[in-house]
Order: C-alpha cells, then sequence, then structure tokens
C-alpha cells in the first residue's frame, strides 16, 4: 500500500484549489476502505467478496456526491431533478466487481426534459467523481442516446450490458433498460460479431496467447476480460450475463458452471493482490509478481518444476 495522503494534500487538487468537505470524506472513506479490505484480503477473504465490498462502499460514496451536487439548484429544482435522474452503475461497478483500483464507470440517466436545468449538476457531480482521485469514466445520458450509442459502438454495449441502478429514479432506469434490450434482441447478430471482432483487436494488443511470459491479469488471452467476453454474448443472445443464470437456463453445462466461477474467483484475487501490492492498478504479471505470488501461495519445489513455475501452470489453467 502506498501511504495515505496528509489532511492537507487531501483537501487539495493536483491544481491546488479546495476540495468541498464532502469530497474530502469520500476520499477518506475510500481510503480507509481498502486499508480495510487489505486486511481481509491478508487474511484470506476470497477475491469476489473483497470486489463486492469495495462496490459496497462506492455507491455510498457516489449517491453521496450526486447529493453534494444536487446543492448548485435551488429546493424546488432539485426535486424535480430528482424525479428524473438515475444513477447507473455499469462494467466492473454494475457488476460489483471492482478491484481495489478499478476504474469507476457512473453513467448519470436523465430525461431529455431536464438536459438544460442540469447542466450545473453534472458539472459537479463529474467534478465531485474526478476529484476522488480514481480513475473515472463518466458520461451523462437520455435512455435514448445511451441506446444509441450502445449499438454504434462495441465497447459502450459491453459496458451498458452490466449496468445496474445505483440510487434515482427506477421507472427511468426501466425505460432504459427495457429499450435496450429490446434494441438488442432485434441486432443480437450484428452486435455479436462486433463484440468478437472488438475482443480480437484487444487480444492483439496485449496477447493472443494463453502462455505470454507476462500476461495482462485484465486483458490479455485468458484474463478476466474473456470471462467478461462470455457475459456480453449472455447478454446479447440470451439477455442474460451471469454464468449462474447461463447455466439454470441451459447455455451453460455444470462443468462449465464450475469452472469459470473458478476461473473467476483465482483471477480476482490475484489482481486484488497485485492493486494492494503497488497501491494503484498494476495488472501486469511480471516476472517478480510471479515469483512474490508463488512465495505467498506458499508452492513448494518439485522434481523438475520450480514453485513459479507451478504458479504459471494454475494460472494458465
Amino acid at each position: 500500500m502506498q501511504p495515505s495522503a496528509s489532511p492537507a494534500s487531501a483537501s487539495t487538487t493536483a491544481g491546488g484549489s479546495r476540495l468541498s468537505s464532502v469530497v474530502v470524506a469520500a476520499r477518506d472513506q475510500i481510503a480507509a476502505c481498502r486499508e480495510k479490505l487489505r486486511l481481509q484480503h491478508e487474511s484470506g477473504s476470497p477475491g469476489v467478496q473483497v470486489c463486492a465490498h469495495f462496490t459496497d462502499l462506492l455507491e455510498g460514496v457516489v449517491g453521496e456526491l450526486l447529493h453534494d451536487a444536487l446543492n448548485e439548484v435551488g429546493p424546488q429544482v432539485r426535486r424535480n431533478l430528482e424525479a428524473q435522474t438515475a444513477i447507473v452503475a455499469h462494467s466492473g461497478f454494475g457488476r460489483r466487481a471492482m478491484a481495489p483500483y478499478s476504474d469507476l464507470d457512473v453513467m448519470l440517466l436523465h430525461s431529455a426534459a431536464a438536459r438544460d436545468r442540469l447542466s450545473p449538476v453534472v458539472r459537479r457531480f463529474s467534478q465531485n467523481l474526478y476529484d476522488t482521485g480514481m480513475d473515472i469514466g463518466f458520461a451523462a445520458r437520455t435512455p435514448d442516446e445511451a441506446c444509441n450509442l450502445a449499438v454504434s459502438d462495441a465497447t459502450i454495449l459491453t459496458s451498458l450490458s452490466e449496468s445496474r441502478l445505483v440510487a434515482g429514479d427506477q421507472s427511468l432506469f426501466d425505460a432504459f433498460d427495457g429499450r435496450f434490450r429490446r434494441m438488442v434482441r432485434r441486432r443480437w447478430r450484428r452486435l455479436l460479431t462486433a463484440i468478437d471482432t472488438s475482443r480480437r483487436e484487444e487480444r492483439k494488443k496485449y496477447g493472443e496467447t494463453v502462455f505470454l511470459l507476462e500476461p495482462n491479469v485484465k486483458r490479455s488471452r485468458g484474463g478476466l476480460r474473456d470471462l467478461a467476453f462470455i457475459r456480453w454474448i449472455g447478454f446479447v443472445r440470451y439477455a442474460d450475463n451471469d454464468f449462474d443464470g447461463l447455466a439454470q437456463a441451459g447455455y451453460l453445462s455444470r462443468e462449465e458452471q464450475v469452472s469459470l466461477r473458478a476461473a473467476r474467483d483465482f483471477l480476482f484475487w490475484v489482481r486484488n493482490d497485485m492493486h494492494f501490492r503497488h497501491g494503484k492498478a498494476e495488472d501486469v504479471l511480471d516476472r517478480g509478481e510471479q515469483l512474490r505470488l508463488a512465495q505467498l501461495l506458499k508452492y513448494d519445489q518439485t522434481p523438475g518444476l520450480l514453485p513459479v513455475e507451478q504458479f504459471m501452470r494454475d494460472y494458465f489453467q
């Protein structure tokens, strides 16, 4: 873990401007949660559990930051806007899989009628998010805008396929979710091709073979992104992106379900440990990390196979 910021540095941005008390509190909560989860991780908590707990904390933080941003408008306008907005988590945030230093992907969904009055809130909310110090993916969109962008861009499509309402108007989210699913269902063949092409291009950049000397746990072939790829296919073709749901519907065998869950849990643990170790989003499993993790996991020397080779065998498998 990197040392936490001093009180003085925690209350200013990189540019030297003062942070609001709400943002300072959010930064402190995130830092405290990371430290608590680091101890839980070291005591043996499963990776999926650590990620879910961090997600829970961030849901509350994001809600508080929006609440603060809504103070930019008067009480009456605020009440109207609250009835026309929703915070939507997507990507890792949406699937409750936030590693300690993951990107935080948030969409502020709003009605078309609220756009003009919402402008100052969007500015304040987005600035609040960035001032937490996390890597942020943020957009403010109407349901129509979100759907139209998703069917024309594979990256947005896969991100929004794992959307989840965090706070705000349920009916607005349901309108978006229903339309999105209908659009995907009508275009599933074309969208599957787009998703496949996008993933192939990413693998060319981060490694086409599973057996890389220094794989990227998230993006290289056989990593977390390929588990996500299965979920994306499930959503586009069968309207379900959960391994258990796909198995219950007969689209995955019991053996495939168990194997995918085990791979997910192992990769989550490895990635969490690397994040805690470096105090940042470090996903490259280089030689030093391989040796360290093999020792941490207590692999024993066996004839003809070093501990690090045993660890990487298990990783590749």
